[in-house]
């Protein structure tokens, strides 16, 4: 866990003096309403301030970023230059800059990469992920305390409040699920006040949470392995036609205005007590052919599991599914497809 978080290790001076500080995480209950709280630890945060941050971002992502105000936040891909995905992002925009959220084990890479292109460009890329946590929160019973300490609640999806330094981006609405971003100074006494409202869950519980919104993750095993359509990014609006360059722009356009997308994500169901790693190759039942892979998993009750997976659309709409022999079953998404 990352040292910002300390203060929840329970073996820490801290947490012996505020044992609700390091509240254990509770079993979650995926087939009823949840209402809950989380450390999002595994959330990495890149700063990107300077004269030229929104120019050079604008040139690099997937999604518009010039025209972003500090009342929303986006979804975004950054692509190689074949158009496959480096990294997922949501992209914050704040007085000081832009903040940039991702997988915390790509951060190191994803910023030295991307001051490859800074050249002459006056923009600054810092690593600020132990400077700044991200607590996520679930459920009706979430609103008050929330209320109370940002005034009023975004309503729309991707929409961001402002209360000084601390800010709240809506990430569903069914069910209401936030993520709040927070100076680390405050973090410890903040997540006290949350903790006793309401009940600490794992970062799996978080992650299953994601896997029924339909939000991807790349993390080093699934690196340079899909572009962005395949992860869903058009219905989740991270991709944006008429903003002009970027790396792999010219790929990605090319398959939305003249190819047909032969692969997309789908969320499935299977029984097992050990979630499958990313990477991992789902096969068609007839055969064994290869028919995917895994993007993200988490276990939803002690005996199974939810997934997201990118997919051959023939062989998953056609053919039985498999994933270390167990059979899979499609679950819907939340979203729906262009056709």
């Amino acid at each position: 866990m990352p040292r910002l978080w300390n203060f929840l290790d329970l073996s820490t001076p801290e947490r012996r003096a505020n044992p609700a500080l390091g509240q254990t995480p509770t079993e979650f209950s995926p087939n009823e309403p949840s209402e809950c709280l989380c450390a999002l630890s595994d959330w990495g945060v890149i700063h990107v301030h300077g004269a030229d941050a929104a120019a050079f971002l604008h040139s690099q992502l997937s999604n518009d970023i010039q025209s972003l105000d500090t009342a929303n936040a986006r979804l975004a891909a950054y692509c190689n230059a074949k158009g496959r995905a480096l990294a997922l992002l949501r992209v914050l925009r704040t007085d000081a800059g832009l903040l940039l959220f991702t997988h915390k084990a790509l951060t190191d890479s994803l910023i030295r990469r991307l001051r490859m292109f800074v050249l002459r460009s006056k923009v600054t890329l810092d690593d600020v992920s132990e400077a700044i946590g991200v607590i996520g929160l679930v459920g009706a019973a979430a609103r008050p305390p929330l209320q109370r300490l940002m005034g009023s609640l975004p309503e729309q999806v991707g929409g961001v409040q402002n209360a000084d330094e601390i800010r709240l981006i809506r990430l569903d609405c069914v069910p209401d699920r936030f993520a709040l971003v927070v100076p680390g100074r405050l973090l410890p006494e903040l997540w006290a006040r949350l903790a006793n409202t309401l009940p600490v869950v794992s970062s799996e519980a978080w992650r299953l949470l994601e896997i029924r919104a339909g939000i991807p993750t790349i993390t080093p095993a699934t690196q340079e392995a899909f572009v962005p359509q395949m992860l869903n990014l058009e219905p989740l609006q991270g991709i944006s036609y008429s903003k002009g360059c970027y790396p792999g722009q010219e790929v990605i356009a090319r398959m939305h205005y003249l190819g047909k997308l032969k692969r997309r994500m789908y969320r499935l169901h299977t029984q097992t007590a050990t979630a499958p790693a990313p990477g991992e190759i789902v096969r068609a039942g007839t055969g064994g052919q290869e028919a995917g892979t895994v993007v993200t998993a988490a276990q939803a009750t002690p005996e199974s599991c939810e997934l997201l997976a990118v997919l051959r659309i023939e062989l998953a709409e056609q053919n039985s599914l498999l994933l270390n022999g167990a059979p899979l079953q499609p679950l819907e998404l939340p979203y729906s497809f262009d056709t």
